[in-house]
């Protein structure tokens, strides 16, 4: 039978780890809630000053082609997963993806990378 004085000794370590551990995890907790504020917040004022430096209409045309670069990298990830998934062989997605004339749409878009609109 083990004495009374170990069962205590046990229960007040067992105690005072799990206040360490608490005490890590809020730790970590704040660094990686602040992480992602400073990167929420910056993205946001990011995007602020882009459109004040280029303007509301040239963003607008900005934000229209990223979503067509965004639904083209979609439609070709589809394609080639399905094309994957029949078994399909070959070049899976030829004539899907942002580089290609779509139905009813005139192809060849040919706005800059934004990156080069200030070199």
């Amino acid at each position: 039978m083990p004495d009374l004085l170990s069962i205590l000794l046990l229960a007040i370590i067992l105690v005072i780890s799990l206040k360490v551990l608490d005490y890590a995890r809020r730790v970590i907790m704040f660094w990686v809630s602040l992480a992602f504020r400073l990167v929420f917040w910056g993205s946001i004022l990011g995007i602020a000053w882009y459109v004040y430096r280029v303007g509301v209409e040239s963003a607008g045309r900005d934000l229209g082609w990223l979503w067509g670069v965004l639904e083209g990298f979609v439609e070709d990830f589809q394609a080639r997963s399905s094309a994957a998934t029949t078994g399909s062989g070959g070049t899976a997605g030829v004539g899907s993806g942002w580089g290609a004339a779509k139905k009813g749409k005139s192809g060849g878009y040919t706005r800059p990378w934004p990156w080069q609109l200030y070199a």
